[in-house]
């Protein structure tokens, strides 16, 4: 009875109550007002849940954060939200950075964003100690976001040299050119359906729930979610062996690859529950919580957290927020138009012509302002020359997207690709070599950005480079440019048949920089 009578009154169940009450509704309120500000990154994300199976998963998450939440209800039974506006910084700061996101155009970093100003929000409205409490389901929410593709290239490579590493092993006769796998009952190719990304995906995330639902130690969930990571990529290299080699054993390429999918989720339902044993074998007892968990003290009065004291949280808040979408908004109108010029691309200097033979192949390129496509030949060579145009539209750039492929994906696929660097004219040139195929057919490519009269390799550097000219107000046309070569003459290698050509468009580079 006298601890009852000297403890502070803001301790009761009633004040409690309220105070709970009111940090929910101001924190709620900020949580739909930002998530208008961020409608673009929510709706993308929502496409891809619906569009692709990688992320169909998504759809999950909130209710799995949701029943998390609930199983550490007993914790937070007495827990006192704590608000801390120093948190409201990290908004400031977050939604800064994501403004230079937005100049990068890359939606994936804009979502990771999005969410952590969420994570901010919490933190300044429920304050750390609440937070620390619910840290594993909150970074949960991170799954929102849907990433990874760009994973895909690496785990084709891997999949296959796992998969030729396993055939020598057996003795099996087998000859490799990048991801076409070929021994004697026939070719296998592996796709980017086949890379494993989607297991990949499913499986982290369930090692993460399975972590947060069966461990305490931070150092167990570290274990089992590291395994979620590394057995799925050699499971699906496992996967991919199996098949070529059943195909081998069965002495026909189709019937082996006749219900592959199929084979493949069970094999991966079984590697789950495999997974999951294992996990179990190290899994802590559920520590017992009190029913009645002694108060946690109070230190911050009660003055403090008036209703008018969440008002004006919310509203430095939601300020705060704005800031980057604001400032975006500012510089989202077009900044140059694409004028008759850039659509006249100068030819290579001779001995290279126009043909007038129509190219079998094309990249898939997604949202350019305008594209052309030539053939040239020098007589005995034939060089196909792809360019796709963008012009600046602020914080809307469609250069270097993920959806664009070298190849298409149907006709001609991905054998192997890597970045190297050539010597043209004395200058050297950073390019992606990629070798596709087609049945038979064999083409060589090669393929590069030009921004601001610069040419640049990888995707990121142009981004960075857009992003750059588009800050400091620079009209300047950008563009992504492909030549490709069939794979035939081994007396004149493609190789040195791309080079000459590039070496003849050297006046290329020169032009976009003046294009604006």
């Amino acid at each position: 009875m006298m601890e009852s009578a000297l403890a502070p009154p803001f301790t009761s169940d009633a004040f409690r109550k309220r105070l709970w009450l009111h940090a929910l509704i101001a924190l709620a309120v900020t949580i739909v007002a930002i998530a208008a500000l961020f409608r673009h990154e929510i709706s993308g994300a929502l496409n891809v849940w619906s569009a692709s199976t990688a992320y169909n998963h998504c759809f999950l998450v909130i209710p799995i954060v949701g029943y998390l939440c609930w199983q550490r209800r007993a914790s937070l039974s007495h827990a006192i939200p704590s608000p801390c506006p120093r948190a409201l910084i990290i908004i400031f700061f977050l939604s800064c950075i994501w403004f230079f996101a937005a100049a990068l155009d890359v939606l994936e970093l804009r979502q990771f964003l999005f969410i952590a100003i969420i994570q901010a929000a919490i933190v300044a409205f429920l304050g750390t100690a609440v937070y620390k409490k619910l840290l594993g389901p909150l970074l949960y929410l991170f799954f929102l976001v849907p990433s990874g593709e760009f994973l895909v290239p690496s785990l084709q490579d891997f999949t296959a040299r796992f998969s030729v590493a396993g055939l020598k092993l057996v003795n099996v006769p087998v000859y490799a050119d990048g991801t076409f796998i070929q021994i004697p009952e026939g070719t296998f190719v592996i796709a980017e359906a086949c890379a494993g990304l989607r297991f990949l995906i499913a499986s982290i995330a369930f090692g993460v729930l399975f972590s947060l639902l069966v461990y305490r130690s931070w150092k167990r969930r570290a274990v089992f979610i590291g395994l979620s990571l590394v057995i799925p990529v050699i499971a699906n290299g496992i996967r991919a062996f199996g098949i070529i080699f059943a195909a081998h054993l069965i002495g026909s390429a189709r019937a082996a690859v006749a219900d592959h999918v199929l084979y493949g989720w069970l094999f991966f339902s079984i590697v789950i529950f495999l997974l999951t044993l294992v996990g179990m074998s190290f899994a802590e007892r559920t520590a017992v919580e009190l029913p009645f968990p002694r108060p946690s003290s109070v230190t911050t009065p009660p003055s403090s957290r008036t209703p008018a004291f969440y008002v004006g949280m919310v509203a430095a808040a939601i300020t705060l927020a704005a800031l980057g979408p604001v400032r975006a908004m500012l510089v989202a109108t077009p900044t140059a138009r694409m004028n008759d010029a850039a659509n006249d691309l100068p030819s290579p200097a001779l001995p290279w012509q126009a043909a007038e033979h129509l190219p079998d192949w094309r990249p898939k390129v997604v949202g350019a302002d305008g594209q052309v496509m030539q053939s040239f030949s020098d007589g005995r060579n034939t060089v196909d020359r792809y360019v796709a145009l963008y012009v600046s539209h602020g914080m809307r750039n469609n250069l270097a997207r993920d959806l664009d492929q070298i190849a298409d994906g149907v006709k001609w696929k991905r054998a192997g690709s890597r970045q190297t660097t050539v010597k043209v004219g004395g200058v050297e040139y950073s390019i992606n070599a990629t070798e596709i195929r087609w049945g038979e057919k064999k083409r060589l490519v090669w393929s590069f950005y030009v921004v601001d009269g610069k040419p640049v390799a990888h995707a990121l550097d142009a981004k960075l480079r857009q992003a750059y000219t588009d800050l400091i107000g620079r009209e300047r046309v950008a563009a992504f440019v492909a030549i490709s070569t069939p794979m035939l003459d081994a007396t004149a290698p493609a190789s040195d048949v791309l080079r000459a050509f590039l070496n003849s468009s050297r006046s290329l580079d020169t032009y976009l920089a003046q294009a604006h």
